[in-house]
């Protein structure tokens, strides 16, 4: 709502309008007092609105920081909060500002965008959607799932049709049609039941038509279009859109007719909708991968029943508080150690690593920026053991329960985990053009080191689609396995990945090793093969 006044007092000073020498000239003056008293009492009441409008606007921003605040991390664990909170403070605010504070002052305004500053970016609110349709892929979710809340036991507001149509409009800008058309379905379900609609439904049925329309389902095209012609008579694109889908359908039941089917030359007008996955989402590991994340059987592991959980004291910091190894896979060897870290050291780890927090590239020894990649979907930084002594004393642990040096290791990299928050498959060494990362002297990445700072409720596993196995991440407990082989060759079993969040607030830590300076500690074996 704006509204604009302009009270304009003008003195006239001259020969030819010299109102005081005339008194019906007096007089337009006293109609016009009395027209401007009336706009001045329209803008108090168009103001007296708006500041009620703002007023309403702080309370129910107060009221949900207020409750999201008593405990941020459960909250925020839930990605449907998540994503709610990104569409509040990107979408919502940007309504908000256009429609109530563009005629505020220029202290007040300025103080409320300057604390705003900090609000999520359109780049934000794609990638929250991005995330959610990651949960979908990998966790056979649908829509109405998500979107309802009922994937978790835990009470969640529910997505309203306008925030389904925000996810669905999101990832058609990104070309995905498959999740748009998902989502623009769920969003008009839900329109249906609203009383208080959230979403125009002539803009749903647009960009649904559109989507069914980039498959080959030009019939479902045709008939969205139509409902959309029945809100919209005389939309132009509309009317467009539905000469071309009845050519197109016409010349293909007229080739039906004929006898003349699919690879014959007939237009395709009833495909359907599908996920598009490329040679490597679509291959044998990655689908292992996906499986593994929903914690299913990938391969036959007929040894599982020997691997142990056992103390270990193989050094001296070990002797009084022994390790808690737990043998998670034989050849290669992963182990899981519990109870690595105390809670107060692991707030300690995260306090430190909140200031320096950055979007999350590959590869990067230090805090220096990288290329970003939706292939990482996390935040990081960097310590090296003068941060803090709690960072030392966990290098120094790190050696000890590796039994490699720190001579050529890297800084602690501490990662934070967005909304649907993954790490594809990768290996942690590096190959080819790769090794120019690390110098001579360092080499490879010999072994990783991964402690996991959160307890999740669901999702988020470590896993190793070529062997079959996976860590389900605890609270306080360490990951190790040995990512090359003796003779330095890299072991290609040890292809990992993060699977995405579920439902929690994920934190790592890890450390990796290097080749240089383990000559003696982890030396060649007497089989080069090894």
């Amino acid at each position: 709502m704006r509204v604009e006044v302009l009270l304009v007092v003008t003195l006239i000073i001259g020969t030819n309008c010299e109102v005081f020498t005339s008194l019906a000239s007096m007089e337009k003056m006293l109609q016009a007092e009395s027209n401007v008293s009336q706009q001045i009492r329209e803008y108090i009441k168009a103001e007296i609105e708006r500041l009620d409008a703002l007023e309403a606007i702080a309370e129910e921003m107060e009221q949900h920081s207020s409750q999201a605040l008593v405990s941020p991390e459960d909250h925020l664990a839930n990605p449907v909060n998540s994503f709610l909170l990104v569409k509040r403070l990107t979408v919502d605010w940007n309504k908000i500002v256009n429609d109530y504070l563009v005629l505020e002052n220029k202290v007040s305004s300025g103080c409320i965008h300057d604390t705003a500053s900090v609000f999520p970016e359109t780049i934000d609110l794609q990638g929250a959607a991005l995330g959610l349709t990651r949960i979908q892929d990998v966790y056979h979710l649908d829509s109405e799932t998500i979107a309802s809340g009922s994937f978790t036991e835990q009470n969640t507001t529910e997505f309203t049709a306008g925030d389904c149509y925000e996810i669905g409009k999101q990832v058609y800008f990104q070309n995905d049609h498959y999740h748009s058309i998902l989502w623009m379905e769920e969003a008009l379900v839900r329109w249906e039941k609203e009383s208080e609609k959230t979403a125009e439904k002539n803009v749903i049925l647009d960009y649904l038509s559109f989507s069914y329309s980039h498959f080959g389902s030009l019939r479902k095209a045709l008939n969205l279009t139509n409902d959309w012609l029945a809100i919209e008579p005389g939309h132009e694109r509309a009317i467009a859109n539905r000469r071309y889908y009845e050519r197109i359908i016409a010349e293909a039941d007229d080739a039906e007719r004929q006898k003349l089917k699919g690879d014959n030359g007939a237009p395709v007008v009833d495909g359907k909708p599908h996920r598009f996955l490329t040679d490597y989402t679509g291959s044998k590991s990655y689908s292992d991968y996906e499986k593994l994340c929903r914690g299913e059987e990938t391969h036959k592991r007929p040894f599982k029943h020997r691997l142990v959980c056992r103390y270990q004291r193989y050094h001296p910091i070990f002797y009084i508080s022994p390790l808690k190894e737990e043998m998670l896979n034989f050849d290669p060897a992963i182990y899981v150690y519990h109870d690595v870290l105390t809670d107060s050291q692991n707030a300690i780890i995260k306090e430190v690593s909140r200031p320096k927090l950055h979007r999350s590239g590959v590869f990067s020894k230090t805090d220096a920026d990288t290329g970003l990649s939706n292939f990482r979907t996390s935040q990081t930084a960097w310590h090296d053991d003068s941060t803090h002594p709690l960072i030392a004393r966990l290098s120094q642990k790190a050696s000890a329960i590796s039994n490699l040096t720190l001579e050529t290791v890297e800084h602690l990299q501490v990662l934070n985990y967005g909304i649907g928050g993954l790490y594809e498959p990768h290996w942690d060494f590096v190959q080819g053009e790769e090794r120019n990362e690390f110098s001579e002297s360092d080499r490879n990445r010999v072994a990783t080191f991964i402690c996991y700072l959160s307890e999740l409720e669901a999702g988020g596993y470590t896993v190793y689609p070529t062997v079959g196995a996976a860590v389900v991440p605890r609270k306080n407990s360490c990951a190790l396995w040995y990512n090359l082989m003796r003779n330095g060759t890299g072991d290609y079993r040890t292809y990992h990945a993060a699977c995405p969040i579920l439902y929690g607030y994920k934190w790592v830590a890890n450390k990796w090793f290097h080749e240089g300076g383990q000559e003696f500690v982890r030396p060649c074996g007497l089989n080069s093969a090894e």
